[in-house]
């Protein structure tokens, strides 16, 4: 297993766990600072690399205390910030991500957001966000004609 730490403007740690046929490359978090009079947008992008592209997978999102919550179609990521406040942020259109088998190369790419008027005292709000990605053995998969294949007008984030 691999395991990954990239720090991303001190709001977010992405911690990657891979196996070793397909890995997690070019993960990156652009997060502009928050101010509670707008709405706030981010975005996580990450892209699958592996060695034969019949190569399958499963993808999950989490944190150190474990998976996300759902928030319908979204999953609901918690920052912790000075005294213990939380700000809530959605990941848009992620909560089919860990539902899935994945196939071959593929890049991701999710909408954070914050609502407006969430008023929190100014400081770094952060989580540790784990990318969970494990490969499917030859020996477990089902046969090609019943595996989940991504339909090419899927939400945002799965591309």
């Amino acid at each position: 297993m691999i395991r990954t730490v990239i720090p991303a403007l001190t709001a977010l740690l992405l911690n990657v766990q891979a196996g070793a046929l397909c890995a997690v490359q070019a993960a990156a978090a652009d997060l502009p600072d928050f101010t509670a009079a707008s709405s706030w947008r981010g975005t996580l992008r990450f892209t699958v690399r592996c060695d034969r592209p019949d190569e399958t997978y499963l993808l999950r999102l989490g944190t150190g205390a474990g998976s996300l919550n759902p928030d319908g179609p979204h999953l609901r990521l918690p920052l912790s910030g000075p005294d213990g406040q939380i700000l809530s942020v959605r990941i848009l259109n992620a909560d089919s991500l860990g539902a899935q088998t994945w196939t071959g190369n593929r890049s991701f790419s999710f909408t954070l957001t914050a609502a407006a008027q969430e008023w929190m005292r100014a400081g770094t709000y952060a989580a540790p966000l784990i990318l969970d990605l494990r490969d499917i053995p030859p020996d477990s998969r089902t046969s090609p004609g019943a595996m989940t294949i991504p339909n090419p007008h899927q939400p945002e984030g799965f591309r």
